[in-house]
């Protein structure tokens, strides 16, 4: 609870991109499997609550992101289908899930998910080490 009230960095590029985009008028929202009051309190820190309108989790969806529950939810939210919506997700299982639906995926590395950077980048539609890289996306 600690890292995301006060030490967990975003990742590199991560504020200037979402910042980008939501000046440039696209919709954005959170879909996690981390705790709500852990989200909201690490966004306020990072200062990207401005750009979000809305937070999405699992464990309100009632499943698993290995499940489409939560980025359904999110798409309703955001009034858009799964052909027109860019998710950003680090994880191989959540990759899948947005896949299946018809999302396009911009994989994001992170250390955590080290062990599978090439089945994740087979997946995604594009990858990226950080979000310094995202242009065209």
């Amino acid at each position: 609870e600690d890292r995301y009230t006060s030490t967990l960095p975003l990742k590199e590029g991560a504020y200037d991109f979402v910042k980008k985009l939501y000046e440039s008028g696209t919709k954005i929202c959170v879909a996690t499997a981390s705790m709500r009051h852990l989200v909201i309190r690490a966004m306020d820190r990072t200062g990207l609550s401005e750009f979000a309108s809305g937070v999405f989790t699992c464990s309100e969806a009632g499943a698993p992101k290995t499940e489409p529950a939560v980025f359904l939810q999110a798409m309703e939210f955001l009034g858009s289908t799964p052909e027109e919506t860019w998710v950003f997700e680090d994880s191989l299982l959540a990759i899948k899930t947005a896949k299946n639906i018809g999302c396009k995926v911009c994989a994001v590395y992170d250390d955590s998910n080290a062990d599978t950077t090439e089945p994740i980048k087979a997946l995604a539609d594009v990858y990226i080490k950080s979000f310094n890289e995202t242009e065209g996306v």
